[in-house]
Formats: structure tokens, sequence, C-alpha cells
């Protein structure tokens, strides 16, 4: 694949392996969580998040001018390996560089499955078929009306979460100068969003 040098691009990472034990708040076994629930990263998931971060250090080391994460524990640790290890592989030369600064942004956390008790969160995905139907999940991901899913959990359908990632992303292309690249540190339904729309999938 031949890409402009001049293009603006992405690296998208998510979040690695979580501690569902010590989720906040707490989560029973099977339950979904989202954006409203913090989960930090279990110890392979630190060390997932670690080794994807001296991946771009050592495949995109130039490019990098800027990272983005979502304000969550799970995505925020990714992002500061990203913004450490760029700053050690460039200081390889001699010279030392502070690690880059992460800025975080609202449309990057996960879905929002809507309140414990009223939404989807903590539900298993049995709970939630019995509860709003046998085809509740691929309702949810189909959903196109925007803000229509929050009468059924409380929360969002995919088109929300699309809407507002992608609308970020923009952001960051725009701020990118030409040739570079942005780091995003997120989850599976923000990546999903971008992926999918870079793919032309809905």
């Amino acid at each position: 694949v031949s890409i402009s040098p001049t293009a603006r691009r992405l690296v998208l990472v998510r979040h690695g392996a979580v501690n569902r034990e010590k989720a906040v708040p707490a989560i029973k076994p099977g339950g979904f969580y989202g954006g409203n629930v913090d989960v930090p990263l279990s110890t392979v998931g630190e060390a997932e998040a670690l080794a994807a971060a001296k991946h771009i250090a050592s495949n995109h080391l130039d490019e990098v001018k800027i990272i983005w994460s979502s304000p969550m524990r799970r995505a925020l640790f990714g992002a500061r390996a990203v913004g450490t290890a760029l700053a050690v592989a460039a200081s390889e030369g001699g010279v030392w560089q502070p690690p880059m600064e992460i800025d975080t942004f609202e449309a990057f956390r996960e879905v929002d499955r809507g309140p414990i008790g009223a939404g989807w969160t903590d539900l298993t995905a049995e709970e939630i078929e019995a509860r709003d139907g046998p085809d509740a999940m691929q309702r949810f991901a189909l959903e196109s009306t925007p803000g229509a899913f929050n009468a059924v959990n409380g929360g969002e359908g995919f088109c929300d979460v699309r809407s507002r990632v992608l609308e970020q992303r923009d952001a960051m292309l725009r701020a990118l100068p030409p040739g570079g690249a942005g780091v995003i540190v997120s989850h599976m339904w923000v990546t999903r969003a971008m992926v999918g729309e870079a793919l032309c999938e809905p």
C-alpha cells in the first residue's frame, strides 16, 4: 500500500485485559460494564499495554505528535506507557526527552450501557436478553437514530458512540501536521467506530 508522505495517520490502541474484581462500582462475574465503570488493568493487561507502547516507539517514533486517550484508568495506563516509551526511545540519542503530554477526551470513553439497576450495566447477556428481547444486542449495534437507545437501557446505541468518536477523531486529524501521526488509546466500541468508518462498514 502506497501512503503519501504528507498523509495524517492514526495509531489506534485498545486497552489491555482488565481486573474485574477491582471495578468501581463493583460488577458481578459476567456482568456488562462500559464507560460508567472504572476498571483497572490486570497484570496481564499492563504487560500488553507496555508491549503496545514499545511497538509504537519502535515503528512510529518520528511520526507521533499527539497522544489522546479515554479518561478511564484502563486506557490512561496505556497512553502514559506510549508517552514514556517514545521518550525513552528518543533519549537514546543522548538528549533526554520528557514524556509527551496526554490529552483525555470524554468522546473516547467506552459506550454507556446505562445505570446499574435501570440499564445494562452489571447485567449478564442472558439477563439483558430476558429483559429486552433476544435481539437486544443486535438492536444496540444497528440502532441508527441518535438518542433512541436511551429508552431501552438508559445509555447509548452504537450510533451515539460512533457520532461522538468520529467528531473527536476528526479534531485530531485537523490538529496533526502533514505527515504526522496521532495515538488514540481507548476501548472496544470506540476503536470499532473508527475502524468501521475507515472500512466503510456500518
